[in-house]
């Protein structure tokens, strides 16, 4: 499951959740075996995990733990200094908000598939975390949290809001959230007050953070392509019409199929690869809302019937909607 750099995510996080699951009791070198991966692999920091292949092993380490909070436990297991230039960038910025703000020029390091975010009206201070990919957004948005809270004292938003189930665990929420959380949301946000935001970083040292940028502009490459974001924007609001295509979402942004394809091919992807991502991470979402039957779930997701849905679940995730519906209640 190793990938090029450019295209493949940092093996950092998932290494984290491999720990968290190895606590948990797990066994998890025939679980790695099944995806092509070894524990030498994750601990190298040079190596780049193929996207596709990260949510299946997610999910699969889940369900072997029997903890659905397992992404989020994760976020216990990878201290600082494990995401590298991105940690050390935060370290040395003046501020607890200057060091968020340099992260989000850079977060596409870390997985090309997860962004941050801040809003510039605060206070109070609005930093929102963004994913394609299961689990990605709460465990980017705790794992910031956290990180300021190691690095400068208490970092406790004033609110957040997270699009996962509650955990079985309210003490790790707690630990990673604070106190006010509303869960079940439709974004992953969590609101700062200036105190905390202009807060001192204690251990910062102003000469490096050049030499960190430089370096981060390099690790970087170029940003993520904009067609991506548009294609999963359109490809979002499609699904539940059954419409969401290639011919369709093309025709929305005033190309042809073959193009569109052409164009997605040269930054390294492909629709295919796209539409898959988008049910996953909708998958999970809609299945977090008990109200919805799995046939609806289906529908929502632009599948003609329920077969296909199950059949493209159990891929993703090795485990039946069902089966992970019962394991993630709230």
């Amino acid at each position: 499951m190793a990938a090029d750099h450019a295209r493949g995510e940092m093996v950092e996080a998932t290494r984290a959740v491999v720990a968290a699951a190895r606590a948990a009791g797990v066994v998890v070198e025939p679980i790695l075996a099944e995806f092509g991966l070894t524990p030498a692999v994750l601990a190298d920091p040079s190596q780049r995990l193929a996207i596709d292949g990260t949510d299946g092993l997610w999910a699969r380490l889940v369900q072997a733990s029997g903890d659905p909070d397992l992404p989020l436990r994760a976020v216990e297991h990878s201290p600082f200094g494990t995401f590298q230039v991105i940690d050390f960038l935060g370290a040395n910025s003046p501020t607890v908000g200057g060091g968020i703000a340099a992260l989000t020029r850079y977060f596409h390091i870390i997985h090309p598939h997860l962004s941050l975010t801040v809003d510039p009206a605060g206070p109070p201070w609005r930093v929102e975390a963004r994913s394609q990919v299961w689990e990605g957004a709460s465990f980017t948005l705790a794992m910031v949290l956290r990180r300021f809270h190691t690095l400068a004292g208490p970092c406790v938003p004033n609110r957040v809001r997270v699009t996962r189930a509650p955990t079985r665990d309210p003490e790790l929420a707690t630990r990673l959230f604070g106190p006010h959380i509303e869960w079940r949301a439709d974004a992953d946000v969590a609101w700062l007050d200036d105190a905390t935001w202009r807060r001192p970083m204690p251990n910062a040292d102003p000469a490096l953070l050049p030499l960190l940028h430089a370096h981060a502009r390099q690790a970087a490459g170029p940003p993520p392509s904009d067609l991506e974001g548009q294609v999963v924007a359109i490809t979002r609001q499609l699904l539940p019409s059954g419409r969401a295509d290639a011919d369709h979402v093309a025709a929305r942004l005033g190309l042809s199929r073959r193009t569109l394809q052409r164009r997605l091919g040269e930054v390294g992807t492909a629709f295919s690869t796209l539409l898959a991502q988008v049910r996953r991470d909708r998958a999970t979402r809609l299945l977090a809302d008990p109200s919805l039957s799995l046939v609806e779930v289906a529908l929502l997701l632009g599948y003609a019937d329920e077969t296909a849905f199950q059949r493209a679940f159990r891929r993703w995730f090795g485990t039946s909607p069902g089966r992970w519906r019962r394991a993630h209640a709230g």
